[in-house]
């Protein structure tokens, strides 16, 4: 998903915001430095968002959310209140290479 988010900065300029839900980047120091790089060489265009849970508040003022498969998967299961709430959305697959 870093990937995207480089280049919806690099290409548009975008503000992103990395909801990390299930503590991912803890247990993943390559997307934490991946996400460090981006910083770097865009300063003030990615930002991380920790909180454990996404509600209606964090999603106000985005205009798009990427989010994977698999996520998307539980957040269906979930049945989330905020769902409805959800900004244009892609879902993206993450095939092997």
């Amino acid at each position: 998903m870093t990937d995207y988010a480089q280049k919806l900065i690099h290409n548009t300029g975008a503000q992103v915001t990395i909801a990390d839900t299930s503590d991912i980047l803890k247990r993943n120091d390559a997307a934490r430095e991946r996400i460090r790089s981006i910083e770097q060489k865009a300063p003030n265009h990615i930002a991380l968002n920790s909180a454990a849970v996404i509600t209606p508040e964090n999603l106000k003022g985005r205009n798009l959310m990427l989010i994977s498969l698999n996520s998307w998967s539980a957040l269906i299961e979930s049945k989330s209140d905020w769902l409805s709430d959800i900004p244009s959305t892609l879902v993206i697959s993450d095939k092997p290479e």
